[in-house]
């Protein structure tokens, strides 16, 4: 029985409350049953312990609880009171294997935040267009990786190993917990990998099983990455056939292994660099090759790079006093700058601009005819998922408010001011912000 303030009354309350939203009758008889057991909990109880009305023809009366069995009972006893008051800390863990679970039985809305009753109560409705099709594109994916994706390769001491290193090899792709649909999607697309929660407000892609890895490897190797992470991608890949043909437990396989890692994304760290002084980093592969061949490649890449902004500002010339511009943009390193002038040829608008304190190169459509003519109608044919779809969406309304001269008006700005709050990280709007 459940009673309030304790670990029990949360369970059942969650499952009520999930009932309610799916099937209220079901909610009715739910509850119903909750007093129906509890009423007879209690009287079964004082039958047990006070015998009720043939108490008075017991012999022998029980003693009071002993000490030992008083330190149990309060074991017990203080757990579920705290966790009833403060459920966090279990809840926590179960929100991810929950929400996986209801997500690949269930079809829900994957672009709801999950947070706290809302695991067993998801709703129904769907999205968008772009929740009509819930099957990733490949090239989606590649795209998607080549904008999130890392390749690590963790080199740990330990002094029983014949080689007294171990070797790890890890795919993982890290999002804010409000994308984890995105990654369930990603999970259900490769069919391999765990998420987990990761840090505070983040979640995590991983696939770190040699046998699971090589389904990444696979795909990767058909729908090639065209970033600078394509190197990553090899010098891993070939880490990976090292430990496949177990040369990662043999003292001339690990110092192959390291010479490999140092050329990889940051390279050593300085422990590795003392523990091998003499390793000659292999050459790094040049990534030449970054012509966009697929748009699903775009689409997936902006949904990790791409930025989908709204501005507002101060202007005499207008009514209302104020202003408003729309502003799409990705940025990249700056050895990625090829690529960004390649996206730029292959949208066929925007500019490029170089910001040399960030050593990145910036790819920027301000133009309102061409958001409206070329950037709208492409992310429109190849959708966006996960977070960036909603930012996308509310992107097109204030396009059709400013097309129609709305944010010149008072009623027109506020309206867009209120889109504009819970876009990105913003989640709130107002004219002393801007």
């Amino acid at each position: 029985m459940g009673t309030p303030l304790t670990f029990n009354f949360v369970g059942e309350f969650l499952s009520l409350y999930g009932a309610f939203e799916r099937l209220p009758i079901l909610g009715v008889l739910a509850c119903s049953s909750i007093v129906l057991s509890a009423a007879f909990t209690i009287y079964l109880y004082n039958r047990i312990a006070f015998g009720g009305a043939l108490s008075s023809y017991f012999a022998v009366n029980v003693p009071d609880l002993t000490k030992r069995e008083f330190v149990i009972i309060i074991s017990l006893v203080v757990p579920t009171i705290l966790f009833g008051i403060y459920p966090s800390p279990i809840l926590d863990g179960l929100h991810y294997s929950v929400s996986t679970l209801i997500y690949s039985f269930e079809e829900v809305d994957l672009f709801q935040p999950l947070s706290g009753a809302m695991l067993l109560s998801i709703p129904l409705e769907l999205n968008n267009n772009n929740s009509k099709n819930k099957n990733l594109d490949p090239n989606y994916v590649t795209g998607f990786i080549d904008a999130e994706g890392c390749f690590h390769v963790t080199i740990q001491k330990i002094p029983k190993r014949a080689t007294g290193y171990r070797v790890h090899t890890v795919f993982t792709i890290g999002l804010h917990e409000k994308d984890i649909a995105l990654l369930i999607l990603v999970q259900k697309f490769f069919g391999v990998g765990s998420i987990t929660k990761h840090g505070k407000n983040s979640v995590q892609y991983r696939v770190s099983s040699p046998k699971d890895l090589k389904v990444i490897v696979d795909h990767i190797s058909k729908y090639p990455l065209i970033t600078q992470k394509w190197a990553d991608y090899l010098l891993f890949r070939q880490i990976l056939n090292l430990s496949y043909g177990k040369e990662h437990l043999t003292i001339e396989g690990l110092y192959k292994i390291v010479a490999i890692k140092a050329s990889m994304n940051k390279g050593l760290s300085e422990n590795l660099k003392a523990d091998f002084p003499n390793v000659i980093p292999v050459q790094r592969p040049l990534v030449e090759e970054q012509e966009i061949k697929d748009p699903n490649w775009l689409a997936g890449f902006v949904c990790g790079e791409g930025c989908f902004l709204v501005g507002v500002s101060k202007s005499k010339l207008s009514k209302s006093g104020y202003n408003a511009r729309l502003n799409f943009s990705i940025s990249q390193h700056k050895r990625d700058s090829k690529l960004i002038k390649n996206i730029s040829g292959y949208l066929s608008c925007g500019n490029l601009s170089s910001q040399p304190e960030k050593s990145s190169e910036e790819f920027i459509v301000s133009k309102f005819s061409d958001i409206e003519s070329k950037i709208i109608p492409f992310f429109n044919k190849y959708p966006l998922h996960g977070d960036k779809s909603k930012d996308f969406d509310s992107f097109k309304r204030v396009a059709i408010i400013i097309k129609n001269k709305g944010h010149l008006t008072t009623e027109g700005l506020e309206e867009l001011l209120k889109i504009k709050g819970g876009m990105n990280s913003v989640r709130y709007a107002s004219l002393e912000d801007e």
